[in-house]
């Protein structure tokens, strides 16, 4: 709330009232990062033993640090130096997770792979690119 002072452009007349300034920068609980999850398939996750615990924590680390458009471009040391654990151990958590159709094998991107989430288990973006990039898995465009 801000006090301003406005002219009655007939009048003359200078009336101090609060007035409420909008801002355009909206505000989330959430901060700066978020992403849009399905609790369906969270449910099938939890319930499928073969992703307890490792993979389930590089799932999870990947979720951290997703990208628009559900891109993940993440140095496997970076996810080793995080869990303290074997990048042998990443690797086969990673392939888990692309073989269960969890996440979806993307271009290498410098001296990295790339990922991307499936959108059925999540989605970090605008809506209707996440429904057309669903289509385009549905049709069979991305492997």
């Amino acid at each position: 709330m801000k006090k301003l002072s406005l002219l009655d452009a007939e009048t003359g007349e200078i009336i101090n009232a609060p007035v409420y300034l909008h801002s355009p920068r909206h505000f989330s609980v959430y901060g700066n990062r978020w992403l849009q999850m399905s609790q369906d398939p969270l449910l099938l996750i939890a319930k499928d033993r073969e992703l307890w615990g490792l993979t389930r924590a590089v799932l999870d680390y990947l979720c951290g640090r997703l990208d628009f458009e559900n891109w993940v471009s993440v140095p496997q040391k970076e996810i080793v130096d995080y869990l303290g654990v074997n990048k042998s151990d990443i690797s086969k958590a990673i392939s888990k997770l692309v073989a269960k159709g969890i996440l979806i094998k993307g271009p290498t991107v410098g001296r990295s792979s790339s990922y991307r989430l499936n959108p059925a288990y999540g989605w970090k973006g605008d809506n209707k690119k996440a429904h057309e990039y669903q289509l385009e898995l549905i049709k069979g465009g991305r492997e």
